[in-house]
């Protein structure tokens, strides 16, 4: 923890004495009109959460590898997995830009908080439940678990969305405010740095995810009707380099926290949008459909994971075999069996609600 804080704070350092990097990172918004949103599905927004959930996979491979095969963490996979953690900041900045275009200039708060009951938290406690059954779980724990989301190592991202998705009707009024902004970053700056902050009894708080979340929000209009900045990708390649530059030197199993490596990664995918979709052809098609389906993946992929790992360990134990095998077995795997899961919930919620059955989660 202490090596992921000094590589997060070094940055932090670098960038906001560097007016170009400052300036990248957060810049005047680009696009101050506001547009109409129809409230349809953008797809590029389902290929980043189709991208965001495929790193996860592999974080999750990471964690599992180090778990089941007992080895000391190698350089490689402090790399595999500080190169992935690009995911949350993902999720949580989607999640602002959707939010604060939905509901730019009015908001049905029972509406809202149905929708989001009925298409997350609702989800969430079925597989809690699931998990408790499966894993043959003490059932007088069930509650807690309900309350913590701590059933199983993913499922804390489900109470900590939840918490940024309650606050956000509060949150909109100050979706323009650019000292808000700022304020956020240090937020969750300060709270990353004090792990007794980020917990009230087992249970994770928002803060220090608050920034990926506000960004979205601020930066709606830019990602929505975005004009690629060519200027910006040095800056933001400055960045990635200094972030993996300092990965090396400061070797340690990061987590969620990258605000400068999450913000890049995901502004370089904005400016390369038209390349990315051209190049990819008929595989950008699926990873749309993978982001459709992300929130099920989300929910099933752990425990495939851990079969997988059983199995593999049964052959090899191998690190690299094992790592490679779980991957591409995985990835498959994991997107039929969310597609199935989120179809048959979608099923059902349409019959119960119709209205509240299509509202994307994640």
């Amino acid at each position: 923890m202490l090596f992921e804080i000094i590589a997060v704070f070094s940055l932090a350092i670098i960038v906001f004495s560097f007016s170009p990097l400052r300036r990248v990172f957060l810049p005047a918004p680009a696009v101050e009109k506001d547009f109409i949103f129809a409230g349809k599905r953008i797809e590029y927004f389902d290929f980043l959460k189709g991208v965001a959930i495929l790193a996860v996979i592999v974080t999750h491979i990471v964690y599992l590898s180090v778990k089941t095969l007992k080895v000391e963490d190698p350089l490689f996979l402090f790399t595999l997995n500080n190169l992935a953690r690009f995911a949350i900041p993902f999720f949580l900045i989607i999640s602002g830009i959707l939010s604060a275009w939905k509901y730019e200039s009015k908001i049905n708060l029972g509406r809202y908080y149905l929708g989001k009951f009925l298409r997350v938290y609702l989800p969430f406690a079925f597989f809690t439940m699931l998990v408790l059954f499966l894993h043959g779980k003490d059932i007088s724990d069930l509650f807690k678990f309900l309350v913590n989301g701590r059933v199983l190592t993913p499922y804390y991202f489900i109470i900590l969305i939840l918490q940024l998705y309650i606050l956000f009707p509060l949150l909109r009024f100050f979706k323009d405010s650019r000292w808000f902004l700022v304020l956020s970053f240090f937020i969750s700056l300060l709270f990353f740095s004090v792990n007794q902050f980020n917990y009230l009894g087992e249970i994770i708080l928002f803060p220090s995810y608050l920034f990926f979340f506000v960004y979205g929000i601020y930066y709606r209009n830019n990602f929505i009707k975005y004009e690629a900045d060519k200027t910006a990708v040095k800056y933001w390649g400055l960045i990635i380099f200094l972030y993996i530059t300092i990965s090396f030197i400061l070797p340690a199993h990061y987590f969620n926290f990258r605000p400068f490596y999450g913000l890049a990664v995901f502004n370089l995918f904005f400016i390369y949008k038209d390349k990315i979709i051209a190049k990819l052809d008929n595989v950008y098609g699926v990873i749309c459909d993978v982001g459709k389906n992300s929130l099920w993946i989300y929910f099933t992929h752990f425990s495939l994971l851990t079969g997988l790992f059983y199995l593999a360990n049964l052959f090899t134990k191998d690190l690299y075999a094992t790592v490679l095998i779980i991957f591409f077995v995985s990835l498959p795997l994991s997107y039929w069996l969310g597609k199935l899961t989120g179809w048959l919930y979608n099923k059902i919620s349409y019959i119960l609600k119709p209205k509240y059955g299509t509202e994307d989660a994640k």
